[in-house]
């Protein structure tokens, strides 16, 4: 199962929205 293809729901943002729809790229978090 790839990263994208999951189901559920992901903190994004500041709220909560579907985990298909957060976009932001993995290594933003080094920023």
């Amino acid at each position: 199962m790839s990263m994208a293809d999951r189901d559920g729901v992901i903190w994004y943002d500041g709220e909560m929205c579907p985990w298909r729809d957060a976009t932001t790229h993995v290594l933003t978090h080094t920023l």
